[in-house]
């Protein structure tokens, strides 16, 4: 979905028909951080493309998963960073409009490089 703006309807739209689908999509760790007062459990932030290129398309969100549940393969490094990038296979769970975060549930994460 290729749009500059996270606010936009049809990502409401889109997710609304395909709660439950799986979707893959090459992209990269925008921001990891940790899950309220949790030290081993995340939210994973991530943007569609290269960590090189502008983002577009809606901001997708991993909500509160340590890392063995995001189901990384054997090329991922031991520490993953911002701008480390990926090729996700993610249910989709929902969206929030007013935050403009699309929530997903990881399938398989395999690593692309930084």
């Amino acid at each position: 979905m290729a749009t500059t703006d996270v606010f936009d309807e049809r990502i409401s739209q889109f997710v609304n028909s395909h709660i439950g689908d799986v979707i893959e999509f090459d992209g990269y760790m925008g921001n990891i951080a940790p899950h309220g007062t949790y030290t081993t459990r995340y939210d994973f932030l991530v943007n569609v493309g290269d960590s090189d290129d502008p983002a577009v398309g809606p901001n997708f969100r991993f909500t509160d998963f340590n890392y063995t549940q995001m189901n990384f393969d054997a090329n991922t490094p031991d520490s993953v960073y911002a701008n480390d990038e990926f090729r996700f296979t993610a249910e989709i769970v929902s969206y929030n409009a007013s935050t403009g975060l699309l929530e997903l549930r990881p399938v398989s994460t395999v690593y692309r490089g930084s």
